[in-house]
């Protein structure tokens, strides 16, 4: 299952709303961590789960930093939702908040997972993820497939496209 960043459906709300964190020594900052939501693409998925890109300011470091997951639904629900048993891993990142497992992680990975445990101690920043879920779901859902049904039938448009779209270029076409 593909997950896309939000600022690919939604760029002005997420350059807005997502969640950054900056590292302070000795009262100084020293680093600042982006926490990039990106939710699934695919046609008809009720997954109800982010995936959160943790990217660093820190130059020539490879990023991401991290790849976190949470899904705020009961462990029933996804016990239901999955297509086959899950072990005490599989829970751990459908549900989380976990690390991705089969990704790389960098050594600071567990130390901004704690990072994220506390940021979803707010009420205000659970329901935004939710909202940005179900809006990103709105999209996806509704576009037209090639089968005539609703689902998706090309990726969203990258920034260099959306740039061009505002421009007047679209997809590499002169808009008429």
């Amino acid at each position: 299952m593909p997950f896309v960043p939000y600022d690919e459906f939604f760029a002005d709300e997420a350059r807005l709303e997502t969640r950054s964190l900056t590292h302070f020594e000795a009262g100084s900052p020293t680093r600042s961590y982006l926490f990039v939501e990106s939710f699934c693409d695919e046609p008809g998925c009720d997954c109800r789960r982010v995936v959160f890109m943790v990217l660093s300011d820190q130059p020539g470091v490879p990023q991401p930093r991290a790849r976190l997951t949470w899904g705020w639904e009961p462990e029933a629900f996804y016990r239901a939702w999955a297509s086959f048993p899950l072990d005490e891993a599989d829970m751990d990142e459908l549900k989380g908040p976990g690390l991705m497992r089969l990704v790389g992680q960098s050594d600071e990975a567990p130390q901004l997972l704690v990072h994220l445990r506390t940021l979803l101690q707010s009420d205000a920043y659970r329901e935004r993820i939710v909202r940005h879920y179900r809006k990103v779901r709105e999209v996806v859902d509704a576009r037209p497939t090639v089968e005539g049904g609703v689902g998706r039938t090309e990726p969203p448009m990258n920034r260099a496209e959306r740039r061009r779209a505002k421009s007047g270029r679209v997809r590499g076409r002169e808009r008429r």
